[in-house]
């Protein structure tokens, strides 16, 4: 704990001189400022000078953030301070123009032609699972990089699953496409580790070797594709629609969209990419929940203020009156391996990757009241225990198998959200009514899409 204190007292330093801010008051805090009261709705016709005044306030509630990280672990409570609630970024906001099916629940899917394919356990329960997931010392994940076989159906789980679920199940590119097909769209925000979870996932939906690599080559695949040398990262693509993509990902109806950023300092500028990013998605679409995954430590120094002001507490406000709500995901930080280098292990060894994770999983379930995922709430993703004990090739980042079991246990989850979403009232579906690819005046702003794209997801 006081190595905590004292790294982000050398940043404070750091930053003060830099940056120019001056600390906070730390005064006796409360768990107050995480939890969302009544939130003032607004419309469509709001939505630019909201991003305007969003815009305008992010350098001051960031600066506020970063000096109120210089003690993150330092109070048993969690911080409360008036700062917060004066800059409170987390409104929500409504699409007015999507069309709203009648159902009890804010969470919308569309339907699939595949699955579900796990059952047995609800989301909250597969989550608590796979936190207490363990590395088997004779798996895959403790061997070091080979030349063996990375064909995406030679794979499968290496670690030792407990017996309160059953074991989770392996998506083929199809079933995967399928999945994904009947949400809105995913979103990624994190670091390298993160930009690694998103390659998995484009290795399940493409079946190719090269995964989100426009070129790859004679070294991009494999364990090499994660090792984080400049040469395959340079030829990521970001996106599932990217000019480089040789063919598309899923036929077209899937959208993924990885956005590489290093630490969330800018609150004021989640929301509005985040619609950015929404008006991307196509009207066939749009009446899907999308999907959020947020992950950052690391280059934040492990100051929890920055994330959850940065992104976690906007998103879950926004969450609450947006329809179709989207599903929200917070992911720890793995573990360090244990070759991680000497001069890293005082700010990033095992002690302060847990203790981080923990205080991130307290937090969240304050602001949310303890909400569940099915709820509305941010699932919290722990990684941990899969990776401790896994081989990493700098202590910091792992391989091909380690990247592709987060993925398809994240498809899992979504998997058993999408079966929740159904069992609550959330299914849209017009395939009866808006035949694809076949003009009807009811559907008129969908019939060319669906006559462009050949899709079935109506």
């Amino acid at each position: 704990m006081n190595g905590f204190i004292e790294t982000t007292q050398v940043i404070q330093q750091n930053l003060s001189g830099s940056l120019g801010y001056l600390p906070l008051s730390s005064r006796s805090p409360s768990e107050d400022d995480l939890r969302i009261g009544a939130l003032p709705a607004y419309t469509e016709s709001k939505k630019s000078s909201t991003a305007v005044w969003l815009s305008g306030m992010s350098l001051a509630v960031a600066l506020a953030a970063l000096a109120l990280s210089v003690q993150p672990f330092a109070h048993k409570s969690l911080s409360a301070y008036p700062i917060f609630q004066a800059f409170n970024i987390s409104s929500s906001y409504s699409d007015s123009s999507i069309p709203r099916p009648v159902t009890s629940s804010q969470t919308v899917v569309g339907p699939r032609s595949f699955g579900p394919h796990y059952t047995g356990c609800s989301s909250s329960q597969l989550l608590s699972a796979i936190r207490k997931i363990r590395v088997d010392e004779e798996g895959l994940s403790k061997m070091v990089p080979n030349n063996r076989s990375f064909e995406i159906e030679d794979f499968d789980y290496s670690f030792d699953w407990p017996d309160a679920c059953p074991r989770p199940h392996v998506f083929t590119s199809a079933e995967a496409c399928d999945l994904l097909g009947a949400f809105g769209g995913l979103n990624l925000n994190g670091d390298s580790l993160t930009r690694h979870l998103t390659n998995a996932i484009f290795l399940i939906l493409t079946n190719k070797p090269g995964g989100a690599v426009w070129e790859m080559g004679d070294t991009c695949q494999g364990d090499h594709l994660f090792d984080d040398g400049k040469e395959c990262r340079h030829r990521i693509v970001d996106n599932s629609h990217h000019e480089k993509v040789s063919e598309p990902v899923c036929g077209g109806d899937v959208r993924v969209f990885s956005n590489d950023l290093a630490c969330p300092v800018d609150p004021g500028g989640y929301i509005p990419r985040f619609l950015d990013w929404g008006s991307t998605i196509s009207p066939l679409k749009k009446p899907l929940s999308t999907i959020v995954l947020n992950s950052w430590g690391l280059h934040c120094h492990f100051s929890p203020w920055i994330p959850l002001l940065g992104a976690i507490k906007p998103l879950f406000a926004f969450a609450q009156t947006s329809y179709p709500r989207p599903i929200s995901l917070w992911m720890s930080i793995h573990a360090p391996g244990s070759n991680k280098p000497v001069e890293y292990l005082a700010t990033q060894g095992a002690n302060n990757v847990q203790e981080y994770n923990k205080y991130m999983d307290s937090a969240i379930d304050t602001m949310q009241g303890g909400a569940t995922l099915r709820q509305g709430g941010v699932g919290f993703l722990d990684w941990y225990g899969m990776t401790s004990g896994a081989t990493s090739f700098d202590g910091t980042h792992y391989m091909w198998q380690i990247n592709m079991e987060k993925a398809q246990l994240l498809m899992n989850v979504l998997d058993v959200m999408w079966a929740e979403a159904v069992e609550d009232g959330g299914l849209w579906n017009l395939k009866s009514l808006c035949p694809p690819g076949q003009y009807s005046y009811q559907c008129h702003p969908f019939y060319f899409f669906t006559k462009k794209l050949g899709s079935s997801l109506l």
